[in-house]
């Protein structure tokens, strides 16, 4: 498998070089791979948020709930999200960023087809 078939984070991806951009080479970083940038890049999944409901429920409240204890193994970087639904029972979720689920995307050069 070639670096043109490999299925990569975007990050990842922008450290290799592109088979398109190198016909126009002006240095090293001018024909890296551009990744959702490019027409070519192709994302091998839908993005998913993590989510993680609170160890003890936390019962519905208007108008928001406080924030309940951040329990062990949740990142300091997902927001609690208040339920706004009277039926859910959890009262929220600790949600990830939007941001880290992208970073945490893969994807792949479509110029090579599918890999």
């Amino acid at each position: 498998m070639n670096d043109r078939t490999m299925i990569l984070t975007e990050s990842e991806a922008r450290t290799r070089w592109c088979p398109v951009r190198i016909g126009a080479y002006a240095g090293p970083a001018a024909v890296n791979c551009l990744g959702s940038a490019c027409a070519m890049w192709r994302w091998t999944e839908p993005l998913r948020l993590l989510c993680r409901v609170p160890d003890k429920c936390v019962p519905y409240a208007e108008p928001a709930l406080p924030e309940p204890a951040r329990p062990d193994g949740v990142p300091s970087s997902w927001k609690w999200t208040p339920a706004m639904d009277p039926q859910d029972d959890t009262g929220g979720v600790w949600l990830e960023p939007v941001s880290e689920a992208q970073a945490r995307m893969r994807g792949y050069c479509g110029l090579a087809g599918k890999p």
